[in-house]
């Protein structure tokens, strides 16, 4: 498992891009996790369910920050796709971006995780899935451990909200 959390570190040639990837990382990381455990837990036991349940709240409750802020960066560019600077060409671009492309990238690498799985014994799902839910728990599929510089940008932008 450590192997697929290390190869998901990502690199970023500019500014530009990592204010892009902290309008969409944090939400897709959690998206792929859900479709993740929602297949294990439509597909092993009740305990298997549980657990991923819990691991997922987990996650979500140890990156809260992060997944509101992520929601802050992507209404900024929602709006600015919106402004009357942005050509319509423009504007498309990014609501495809978010409706379109991010989504079908969201699945593709739910899938990934998923597809092995379709084919084992329940005994091999289950423990496949339970291999998953410890490494969530474990942090494995922490942002900060994945995308350490989508991490900073996030902190950076925290640290100068009110009340922080």
């Amino acid at each position: 498992m450590s192997a697929l959390s290390e190869a998901q570190t990502l690199k970023y040639d500019n500014e530009s891009e990592v204010y892009g990837a902290a309008a969409v990382s944090p939400e897709s990381a959690k998206q792929v996790l859900k479709r993740l455990l929602s297949w294990c837990a439509a597909n092993t036991d009740a305990d298997i369910r549980a657990k991923g349940e819990k691991a997922l709240s987990d996650w979500e409750d140890r990156h809260r920050a992060y997944l509101e802020e992520n929601a802050r960066i992507k209404q900024e560019w929602l709006n600015a796709a919106r402004s009357s600077g942005v050509s319509p060409v423009k504007r498309q671009e990014i609501e495809q971006m978010f409706n379109v492309s991010i989504p079908k990238g969201i699945n593709a690498q739910a899938q990934a995780f998923i597809a092995p799985m379709e084919s084992m014994s329940i005994e091999g799902k289950t423990g496949m899935c339970a291999s998953y839910i410890e490494s969530i728990s474990d942090g494995k599929w922490e942002i900060r451990r994945n995308d350490p510089v989508v991490t900073k940008f996030l902190d950076d932008r925290l640290k100068k909200r009110p009340g922080s």
